[in-house]
């Protein structure tokens, strides 16, 4: 497998009971395969470290006015990490 968790397209065991399979997973299967899929993939996963890295120079430096005046900005970027995180 790669860094995406591709299977070896020659190793048929590889790829487990295929026969159960939904449509999305069909889906995954093929999309993850397309370039361009993977840059967009990568171009998300870029940004996220750069919100990540701000929120974390933002709490260091946060006072509990600028806590106050951005707050809310600061708990959606906490609550996608954490999202993120779980997947």
């Amino acid at each position: 497998m790669n860094e995406w968790g591709i299977p070896d397209w020659r190793d048929k065991l590889a790829y487990g009971d295929v026969g159960a399979w939904s449509e999305m997973r069909w889906r995954w299967e093929f999309r993850r395969r397309l370039d361009e899929f993977r840059a967009e993939c990568d171009a998300i996963i870029a940004l996220y470290r750069q919100a990540e890295a701000a929120l974390e120079a933002f709490r260091e430096e946060r006072s509990d006015e600028r806590r106050e005046a951005y707050g809310a900005l600061v708990d959606k970027l906490e609550d996608m990490r954490l999202r993120l995180q779980t997947h």
